[in-house]
C-alpha cells in the first residue's frame, strides 16, 4: 500500500489498481503460487542456518553438478535486453492490490509481463527452490499467453548462501536463465569466507554452463 499526504497535511493510503484482465492474471499466479512462495520464505531461515555452519556443495543433486547440460543460447540482441530488463522486488514483499494483500514480485512480474516486457532481473535468489518457483511461474505465464517456452530471459541475482548452489539456480531456469549475478556478498566464519573465491565459484559454474557472469563492483562485503 502506497502512504501518501493530502494537500491539509492528512496522510492518505491507496492501493495498486490492475485493469481487470491483468487483475485476473495476478490472481491466477497468486492462486497456483502463492502457497509455495510463503513456504520458500518461511524455510529461508532453517536454510540459511545450515548453510551458517560451513556451505558445501548439495550431495543431492550431484547428477545436476556432474551433468552435461548448458542454459538456452544466449540470443544476438543481448545488449538491448539488458537495457529493457527490470527489476523484480523481493519475494518476501507485498503489496495491497484490489482489497488483497498479494506478493510484490508477482505483481510487478504482472504489471510488466503483460506489457509485453519479457526481460528481468530477479529478486535476490537464496537457493535453488527460489530459482524452480520462478520457472514454474514463467511456464504458466508463457503457456497462459501462448508464449513460446523461453520467451521470458532473466537475470537472477543471488546472493552468497546461493553461491554454492549456483548449478542447481542455473538448471531450474535453464530455459529461461542468462546468468547470475551477485547481490551484497556475506562473509561466512567457515568455508568460502571472501568475495573473490565466491565469485570465482559462481564464474567457474558459469562458463561450464554457458550462463552470463556480471560483475557487481558495488557489491559490500560485510563481516558476521
Amino acid at each position: 500500500m502506497k502512504i501518501g499526504w493530502g494537500q491539509s497535511g492528512e496522510k492518505l493510503e491507496y492501493e495498486h489498481i490492475l485493469l481487470p484482465d491483468a487483475l485476473a492474471f495476478l490472481n491466477r499466479i497468486d492462486y497456483h503460487f502463492g502457497e509455495k512462495r510463503i513456504e520458500l520464505l518461511k524455510r529461508r531461515h532453517t536454510i540459511n542456518e545450515q548453510i551458517n555452519h560451513g556451505p558445501s556443495f548439495l550431495n543431492e543433486t550431484k547428477r545436476i553438478q556432474e551433468g552435461d547440460w548448458t542454459v538456452s543460447r544466449i540470443p544476438k540482441d543481448i545488449k538491448e535486453m539488458a537495457v529493457q530488463k527490470k527489476l523484480l522486488r523481493g519475494l518476501h514483499l507485498e503489496e495491497h492490490v484490489d482489497g488483497h494483500l498479494r506478493s510484490a514480485s508477482f505483481y510487478d512480474f504482472t504489471n510488466h509481463f503483460l506489457r509485453h516486457n519479457h526481460y528481468f532481473y530477479l529478486p535476490t535468489i537464496e537457493n535453488a527452490l527460489e530459482a524452480r518457483l520462478w520457472n514454474d511461474v514463467f511456464v504458466y505465464a508463457q503457456n497462459d499467453q501462448r508464449l513460446p517456452l523461453g520467451t521470458i530471459k532473466v537475470i537472477a541475482v543471488i546472493n552468497s548462501n546461493a553461491a554454492m548452489e549456483t548449478d542447481e539456480i542455473l538448471y531450474e531456469l535453464k530455459e529461461h536463465c542468462l546468468g547470475v549475478q551477485l547481490s551484497k556478498i556475506s562473509r561466512f566464519e567457515g568455508g568460502l569466507t571472501s568475495f573473490m573465491n565466491i565469485h570465482s565459484v559462481v564464474r567457474e559454474t558459469c562458463e561450464k554452463r554457458r550462463a552470463l557472469v556480471l560483475d557487481n563492483r558495488t557489491a559490500e562485503i560485510t563481516h558476521t
